[in-house]
């Protein structure tokens, strides 16, 4: 008789109220949250991923405008001299078509 006392005093005449409001709430706000959180991850582990290639980060680079016309084209020329395998050239040299005085 006392549990049945406690549940009549509690939601009274079908109504929620006092603590019971606390406790209806809580769940629910904690499960929307854990219901977005796992919405986030599934949907982050099936973008692609990125592979790194260096010629469309260069490429994003200048167009965003971080780097100039200048600077990407060297970038572009040194990653396709890596990519041949050709060791790069020293920092102070030319490269190019280098033609003597004379």
């Amino acid at each position: 008789m006392v549990l049945a006392d406690f549940v009549h005093r509690g939601f009274g005449d079908g109504h929620m109220d006092g603590w019971f409001w606390f406790w209806g709430w809580l769940p629910m706000v904690l499960f929307l949250i854990a219901a977005v959180a796992l919405i986030v991850v599934l949907v982050r582990s099936k973008r692609p991923v990125d592979t790194g290639d260096p010629f469309r980060r260069v490429a994003a680079r200048y167009a965003a405008g971080e780097i100039e016309r200048v600077e990407f084209e060297r970038i572009q020329r040194d990653l396709r001299t890596v990519e041949a395998g050709r060791p790069l050239d020293e920092p102070g040299e030319e490269t190019g078509d280098q033609s003597s005085d004379g």
